[in-house]
């Protein structure tokens, strides 16, 4: 497996951090974020929208939005949320793989290239 991708790793630790580690297809990017810096409430949202939208792509640090003191979602940045999308897709094509080689749902590099030559015209 790549990495520690346990949820252990996403919880706020003893320093106030939370520690998250997600790579893109051109390198890996970590990122220390300092939650209580960026948690702000719904109202902040509903009142200053374009601003807290300013700050996230200035920075591209996440905002969580908490409601009644509980949070509730989380404002990123455009690019900060495709190179999220991309590691899930990579993580979940690294796993469906995983789950094949203990399958034994493999084949060998001569057979898939005898497959392929077959196919071709």
């Amino acid at each position: 497996m790549i990495g520690d991708h346990s949820p252990d790793r996403l919880r706020p630790q003893a320093h106030g951090r939370v520690v998250v580690s997600f790579g893109t297809i051109w390198g890996t990017i970590k990122r220390t974020m300092r939650l209580r810096a960026e948690i702000k409430p719904v109202t902040a949202l509903k009142t200053g929208a374009a601003r807290l939208l300013r700050a996230v792509n200035e920075t591209r640090r996440p905002v969580v939005i908490t409601q009644s003191g509980e949070p509730k979602g989380v404002l990123l940045d455009f690019e900060t949320y495709e190179e999220l999308r991309e590691a899930t897709i990579l993580l979940k094509l690294i796993a469906q793989g995983e789950m094949d080689v203990r399958a034994r749902r493999t084949l060998s590099q001569d057979e898939v290239f005898r497959t392929v030559r077959a196919r071709l015209p």
